[in-house]
Order: C-alpha cells, then structure tokens, then sequence
C-alpha cells in the first residue's frame, strides 16, 4: 500500500484515503475536471480526501456485470421513458439544471445581433444617403442664386 494513503476501519468496513492537495496532481486534476463539469468551485472547500474502499469497488464490479448480463437479456425492461415516469429528486434537479444551460444559450441571440447590424447599417445608409441629398439640393440652390445675382 501506498505510504501516502491512510488506512481507516470503521465497525462496518475498512477503506483507504488520502487527503488531495494542490501537491497531488493525479487526484487534484481529476477534482479539476469534476469541479469543472459539475458546477462547484475548489477554492470552497477546506479539506478534500479521495476514498478507495475494495469492497464497495468489487460489489460494484459484480452489480455492474449482472445489470450489463439483464440488459443483454431484455432490453425492453430498460427502455423506459423517464419524462413519462414520476420526478424523483435527482431526475428534477438534472432537468433544472439542462433548463438553465438551455436558457442561457439564446440560440436566437445570434440572429437578433445580425439583424440589428443590418438595421443599423441601412438607416446610417439613408441618413447619409438623405443629407448628402439635401446638402447637394441647396449647392444647386445656392450656385443658381449666385449665379443669377452675377449676371
């Protein structure tokens, strides 16, 4: 066993730590990356430890091949709809969450900024258009003018 791990029992089982600091660099990217896809901040938290415990990694490992060995045998049983099933707690927050990534990514943003792009753009157009028209107009008035008070 590793000397950095800290071997604790308790009465119902017995499981491995280590405490993960910025000098763990296996185990501090990997709390990176959860921190990361899971919305929270390092920099939160006093103490984080990382927990290996066999007994739960071995009765995973068998749960995991006997749901594997189910689903190979019916897969019907595990195509259910889970809109259509009753909201348990995780299954709502999960929904919340993809709702407010959903809100913030306007995918008409986009469309509204090029739309008032070329909005803006054409009515710069026309009110240069409409002065440069206006300032030509009274040049002509003012050179007939001129031009009649010379004769």
């Amino acid at each position: 066993m590793d000397k950095k791990w800290e071997l604790i029992e308790t009465g119902l089982t017995k499981f491995k730590r280590i405490q993960i600091t910025p000098n763990e660099t296996e185990y501090y990217r990997k709390l990176e990356y959860l921190s990361i896809k899971m919305g929270f901040e390092i920099k939160d938290f006093n103490q984080m430890f990382a927990i290996d415990n066999s007994e739960l990694r071995k009765a995973f490992s068998i749960y995991r091949k006997n749901t594997l060995a189910k689903q190979k045998e019916s897969p019907k049983l595990f195509n259910k709809n889970w809109k259509e099933e009753t909201y348990s707690a995780q299954r709502q927050k999960f929904h919340n969450y993809l709702n407010d990534l959903q809100n913030k990514f306007n995918e008409l943003q986009f469309l509204d900024e090029v739309f008032y792009f070329y909005f803006y753009f054409y009515f710069l157009f026309f009110i240069f258009y409409f002065l440069f028209f206006i300032f030509y107009f009274y040049f002509i008035l003012f050179y007939f003018i001129l031009f009649q008070i010379i004769k």
